[in-house]
């Protein structure tokens, strides 16, 4: 990248720059507060008082109870606590049930846990998508058995920007009886997000992805739902989640949300111009491209675009424009730092070597029509070179 070049980030569904405003209120809470809030004298009062209005102020954004609110690492430990505990709660495996149903596409985290699960004695269905990338409820239907106990389906898949339809999923297993979990660490922060709205028993969420901090999540549990701890230790997070919280970042996930949760209806359709007026400029471009993913907008994230170029490889064209300041992401990263095609992807229905073809570019609303203005130019620069190269 040449000096003084603008960098244009458009990796948003990885992680999200922290908002200035919610490193502000972290700063100034670790300033004044040190304490633990397991210690009864001042400074662990103080930081109990801050933790308690941390989950007050998550919990209202969500639309659930306080005590329905578990802090976590992020969204692979919510999702672990909430398939391994909803799997190993008490009776459930003394009574003999045992079958689990989940999707093709969720975020590894549920997969590897399912994987275990599977090493436990446990049966898992992994259903298939559509080309889409969605979930079709009447094969959740379908699979259920006797002995199903859990379905784990999540709410918006980050590659293609999938939503999936969660709530008639959460029907279908609430007439059953079936405790329903969604991932929804995508869609916070980019659609509305609310647990009781979407018939989740359990729900995961990482602040990362909207603009908070790392190294923080939430698991809602709905009041009544049976999961039992992963870890074991003292009495924090009422036994469910042991160990001395993070409470700075509990304070900047609360303040993270609260913003997100404040400027959805004024960011989100501009994050859609934005979106689509990449698309319009990249397919001008004169390479063949074709979008992967759901064609109707309402089941597709704001700022999702996940593109096929024809004839391109997605690890060149992502080295070139990461040397032209543009950072995009594609594909998954293997042992040797190559790309491996999207397994996402090829639960659409893509040969592996459109897989290996596409490209996700995913917008926030710290991106403007500059950045994107910008990055089509380079864009069209990269790709021209590119197709010059002789195979």
């Amino acid at each position: 990248m040449k000096t003084g070049t603008s960098r244009i980030y458009l990796d948003n569904a990885t992680t999200t720059r922290i908002d200035p405003a919610v490193l502000e209120e972290m700063y100034e809470f670790e300033k004044r507060c040190w304490g633990v809030p397991a210690q009864i004298h001042t400074p662990g009062r103080e930081a109990r008082r801050a933790l308690d209005a941390s989950r007050e102020r998550i919990a209202r954004c969500l639309g659930v109870g306080e005590e329905e609110i578990t802090f976590t690492s992020g969204a692979t430990e919510a999702n672990s606590l909430a398939l391994f505990g909803a799997a190993q709660s008490p009776g459930r495996q003394r009574n003999g049930n045992h079958h689990i149903i989940t999707s093709s596409v969720e975020h590894p985290s549920v997969l590897r846990a399912c994987e275990t699960l599977e090493g436990q004695g446990f049966e898992v269905t992994y259903l298939p998508v559509n080309s889409e990338g969605l979930v079709d409820p009447d094969d959740v239907a379908r699979a259920i058995k006797d002995d199903t106990i859990l379905i784990s389906i999540l709410l918006a898949e980050g590659e293609t920007g999938a939503i999936q339809p969660v709530r008639d999923i959460a029907n279908i297993a609430g007439a059953r009886g079936i405790t329903f979990h969604t991932d929804a660490a995508q869609a916070v922060g980019k659609i509305p997000v609310h647990p009781p709205d979407l018939g989740a028993d359990l729900l995961s969420v990482s602040a990362h992805k909207f603009h908070g901090p790392k190294g923080i999540g939430v698991l809602y549990t709905r009041s009544g739902t049976r999961i039992t701890p992963l870890l074991r230790g003292g009495p924090e997070q009422d036994t469910l989640r042991p160990g001395t919280v993070n409470v700075a970042n509990c304070v900047g996930m609360a303040a993270a949300l609260e913003l997100a949760s404040s400027r959805l209806e004024n960011d989100m359709p501009r994050v859609v111009a934005l979106r689509d007026r990449l698309l319009e400029g990249v397919t001008s471009i004169g390479c063949p491209i074709r979008p992967n993913g759901p064609k109707d907008d309402k089941n597709r994230l704001p700022g999702s675009l996940c593109l096929l170029f024809e004839g391109l490889e997605a690890e060149a064209l992502l080295m070139n424009l990461d040397s032209a300041g543009v950072y995009i992401g594609a594909g998954n990263a293997c042992a040797s730092g190559a790309l491996d095609p999207s397994s996402v992807l090829l639960a659409t229905g893509l040969s592996r070597l459109d897989a290996l073809n596409s490209i996700r570019i995913s917008l926030s609303r710290d991106n403007s029509l500059r950045d994107v203005e910008l990055a089509l130019e380079r864009f069209g620069s990269v790709v021209c070179r590119l197709r010059s190269v002789p195979v």
